[in-house]
């Protein structure tokens, strides 16, 4: 099985939004997430000027099977 690393694209958050909410409405958050929820919570993310998405795909398929969301902070104070 090979696994690869792409950046994420505007066409890839419906299904990351599907994968999130089957990730967070479960045990242990439980939390209610809707699909539009997911998606606002992508979208937000991935709005910053900072923001760094990636999917994950097995063997080489177009088909989305993790996705990885943050925001790169780094901070240099001079005195």
């Amino acid at each position: 099985m090979t696994i690869s690393f792409r950046k994420i694209k505007n066409e890839d958050f419906s299904v990351c939004a599907t994968i999130l909410m089957a990730a967070y409405n479960g045990a242990p958050w439980n939390n209610t997430w809707t699909k539009k929820d997911a998606l606002l919570r992508i979208e937000a993310t991935m709005s910053g000027f900072n923001s760094r998405g990636y999917v994950v795909e097995k063997n080489n398929e177009d088909d989305v099977n993790a996705l990885l969301l943050g925001v790169f902070f780094c901070s240099l104070f001079i005195s």
